[in-house]
């Protein structure tokens, strides 16, 4: 299966374009209101660092929600993992509140956002935001609880140990 018609953007988003022009190997990307690009020669890890800094940097804005950090891949410097870990270290701090481990050194606390990223279960799908509201047992196993807001409905999902990559 091929996605032809992106539904979480507005036609015309540079998000859009800029996703479709690189499915077609274009290597120059538009920036505008909803779209900011930085280009650097730094080390990987000298760019983690000014990823985290550009994104603290909003975080005054009330409607800090509303951005996101893409990171290039998931392990290593300046992927997700590491980016996660930084960014939770500053804005969740864990001071002696309960935390589930997960993979590759990743930690889930109460009040973060999370990602579901697989779409195999009825209640949420791939790309849908929700945050941890809650880490205990889910009969007798212990689990991550999030709460994802669908804008027609509210779904509560729990993630052990064998499910909680799809996070």
């Amino acid at each position: 299966y091929r996605l032809t018609y992106e539904h979480r953007q507005q036609d015309g988003s540079t998000i859009n374009d800029n996703a479709n022009g690189m499915q077609r190997g274009l290597l120059e990307l538009k920036e505008s209101e909803d779209f900011h690009c930085h280009y650097t020669s730094d080390s990987m890890e000298r760019l983690e660092t000014a990823m985290v800094n550009e994104y603290l940097s909003y975080h005054k804005d009330p409607n800090i929600n509303d951005v996101v950090c893409l990171c290039p891949y998931k392990k290593y410097a300046c992927g997700s993992y590491s980016v996660n870990n930084r960014l939770q270290e500053i804005l969740n701090l864990l001071r002696g509140r309960e935390e589930f481990k997960g993979d590759y050194g990743m930690s889930f606390r109460v009040g973060d956002p999370v990602m579901h990223i697989k779409t195999n279960n009825e209640q949420v799908s791939n790309g849908n935001v929700g945050e941890v509201e809650k880490i205990g047992f889910d009969e007798g196993v212990p689990a991550v609880f999030v709460k994802y807001d669908l804008g027609n409905k509210i779904e509560h999902v729990s993630y052990t140990v064998k499910e909680i990559d799809q996070l």
